[in-house]
């Protein structure tokens, strides 16, 4: 009786166990499911980049419906967007909207990159039946009118990026609605327009639990060129004044390194390389190398064949001289956010200080840097700026001081105090001797 008991026994914890097991998969979850999807626009461009209102087109394109490309089902597809097209628009305050609903990050090279959305795709289509629907999207057009005058120009890369999405749309047993069951998204073709083959999520951010915004995503990039013709509207300029005991015909030796920026390469058509310096007087115009050989300038081997400009390769550190009224500022084009530093080196008899005008915030400020006497004085890695804003300067001042460690200036002053105290000795003198003449 016992052993039969026992037996019963493991029976039922036996089918105890297969119950719990078909339990198990019965309530198992369903692997994820998209049901939304979205159109990512990412917009990049270099720091300090004013970048224009633009607005972009993406076409939807049926390929087929249950595998045919053509018959009644395949012409019953729905239009996607309007009529095919989605649009995605930047009004160009983006960068500066503090309720901006998307996160807008920038790379360590200085890469800034804003993601806007679509609204979302599938939401209000009409679906003609359940089926397997498949669709292509990719970016068609954009009203970006590129510009190239006298002050610049600027140059935008549309994505090449493809995307496959199928969407599997079924009809609800009980109230016979159709609705989608999932959205499969495959990118086909990168930005650049090389072949690809890997899923993406397109869920708009909105709805996402994993992302910030649809990862079915195409980049364009925006590059913007400067030019001027004098210190004030040139991109870069530098530019020296000597005060106090110094001397105006005395040059002093400076050293400059222009990086161009990250997206350079990305884009066909940004300049990149050597960067042309012209030397100008205060007044903004152009000083020739002959001219600039009467007022002895230290080193000749600088100046690019008999004109009065000097070249500094991308990256590379190159030496030039300034004194005061004699100013160097850049030629041709330089693209915004590239990086620039300049250091005056050793000003022995000078205490240096520079004015360095940036951009910050979309905002011209001016930074005062005081330096210490004979010491070289830098600026610093800046950006530069958008002429929109304003132009990237270092203005440098040299305060020239004598052997003594006086000013010669204010000398006068100290002799009239020297006399002062010298009358003073005489008086007390000349009133003590009367004191003492009267005590006899």
């Amino acid at each position: 009786m016992a052993k039969r008991l026992k037996r019963i026994s493991a029976i039922l914890i036996a089918l105890a166990l297969v119950c719990v097991s078909f339990a198990t998969l019965s309530f198992a979850e369903e692997p994820d499911r998209i049901t939304e999807a979205a159109i990512t626009k990412i917009l990049q461009f270099p720091e300090n980049t004013v970048y224009p209102a633009v607005e972009f087109e993406f076409t939807v394109t049926p390929v087929s419906f249950n595998g045919a490309t053509s018959g009644a089902g395949f012409n019953a597809m729905p239009a996607i967007g309007d009529a095919g097209l989605v649009t995605i628009a930047f009004d160009g305050t983006e960068i500066t909207n503090e309720a901006y609903p998307f996160p807008i990050t920038v790379s360590a090279g200085g890469t800034v990159s804003i993601p806007k959305e679509s609204e979302e795709l599938f939401g209000n289509v009409d679906w003609p039946s359940a089926g397997v629907y498949v669709y292509t999207i990719a970016e068609t057009d954009s009203d970006f009118v590129a510009t190239n005058d006298g002050t610049g120009s600027d140059m935008l890369v549309m994505s090449q990026a493809v995307y496959t999405l199928t969407i599997i749309v079924k009809e609800d047993g009980e109230s016979h609605e159709l609705f989608i069951y999932h959205i499969g998204d495959v990118r086909t073709t990168t930005d650049g327009g090389t072949p690809a083959d890997y899923k993406v999520d397109p869920t708009p951010g909105t709805t996402s639990s994993v992302y910030d915004y649809s990862q079915m995503t195409f980049i364009n990039r925006y590059v913007k060129h400067f030019r001027g013709s004098t210190p004030e509207t040139a991109p870069l300029a530098v530019t020296k004044v000597v005060t106090g005991d110094g001397d105006p015909d005395e040059w002093f030796k400076f050293t400059i390194t222009i990086n161009s920026p990250e997206l350079a390469s990305l884009v066909p058509g940004v300049m990149t390389g050597n960067w042309q310096m012209q030397y100008v007087n205060s007044a903004g115009q152009a000083l020739n190398r002959s001219e600039l050989m009467g007022m002895d300038y230290p080193d000749f081997d600088v100046f690019a064949g008999g004109g009065g400009s000097f070249y500094v390769p991308d990256g590379e550190e190159v030496t030039f001289y300034l004194k005061h009224g004699v100013n160097v500022m850049s030629l041709g084009d330089l693209p915004v956010g590239s990086t620039w530093v300049v250091t005056e080196i050793d000003p022995i008899g000078y205490i240096p200080s520079v004015n360095v005008t940036v951009q910050i915030d979309y905002e011209e400020d001016v930074i005062l840097i005081d330096g210490d006497m004979d010491t070289s004085l830098s600026t610093g890695e800046q950006l530069i700026a958008d002429l929109e804003v304003t132009n990237s300067r270092a203005d440098y001042e040299n305060y020239g001081y004598n052997d003594t460690g006086l000013n010669l200036n204010i000398l006068p002053f100290y002799g009239m105090i020297v006399l002062a105290v010298v009358a003073l000795g005489v008086f007390l003198a000349a009133m003590a001797r009367k004191r003492k003449a009267q005590q006899f």
